[in-house]
């Protein structure tokens, strides 16, 4: 398969039959639980027949289940499924483009899937009645930090960013109960950031991270998860 995986996954969505699509939305939430299942493992969790996981993984080119999960446990062990999509020397300027726009539709697909619309509900109320709003991060996490404070800036929205540890520390014990701080990072490892959230958090202020659910992020900060894209972190202190 030219393509990695979750590429070709991503790329067919739309013309898969409806019970398919539940199977390539479960792998693509789940993979490193489906090479370890039976055909009917992921049947039942997908809630689809086991004829179904075979049409979806023949539509993908594989000779069955089995050869599917081999695919998925090479790609997983090589980490390709994290490219965005592939080009050919032969592709053309239209199908470059068409490479681009369905990886990102495919990607926004994915996220949409992810998301608790409860934490999500959570966080835009926390949003919306927050006093002052501060956005951390660090690296391209510190890009899209500085990029959402520029679009809350252009809502009247009391709002700073920083990707500056010193920085965040300042802006942390300044902040108070009904203030809010949404924490981005794309691996959630970053000690200097846990630490400002950490701090954040004594303060009395309300954190939304943005990250990995299973991340330091969530699993150092005295908080309990939520949901699996978007964890709201309520603080403790009354």
């Amino acid at each position: 398969m030219s393509r990695a995986l979750f590429d070709e996954m991503r790329r067919r969505m739309e013309h898969f039959r409806r019970s398919e699509q539940k199977v390539a939305r479960f792998v693509l939430r789940n993979p490193d639980e489906v090479i370890h299942m039976r055909i009917v493992d992921l049947a039942t969790e997908a809630k689809v027949s086991e004829p179904t996981v075979v049409r979806f993984c023949r539509a993908l080119g594989c000779n069955g289940f089995q050869d599917f999960k081999l695919q998925l446990a090479q790609m997983l062990a090589t980490g390709s499924q994290f490219a965005q999509f592939s080009m050919n020397d032969s592709d053309s300027v239209a199908e470059f483009s068409y490479s681009i726009f369905d990886s990102t539709v495919g990607t926004l697909l994915s996220v949409r899937d992810r998301l608790d619309n409860d934490s999500l509900g959570r966080a835009v109320n926390a949003l919306a009645m927050a006093n002052r709003v501060e956005f951390y991060g660090f690296g391209a996490s510190g890009a899209v930090a500085f990029d959402a404070q520029h679009k809350f800036f252009r809502l009247q929205i009391s709002t700073s960013a920083y990707a500056d540890p010193h920085m965040q520390n300042m802006s942390a014990v300044t902040l108070n109960e009904g203030d809010v701080v949404v924490a981005i990072s794309q691996t959630g490892r970053t000690k200097a950031l846990v630490a400002s959230v950490r701090l954040a958090r004594e303060a009395g202020a309300t954190v939304i991270g943005l990250c990995p659910s299973d991340s330091p992020f969530l699993r150092k900060s005295p908080c309990r998860c939520i949901s699996m894209c978007m964890k709201t972190l309520k603080s403790t202190r009354r």
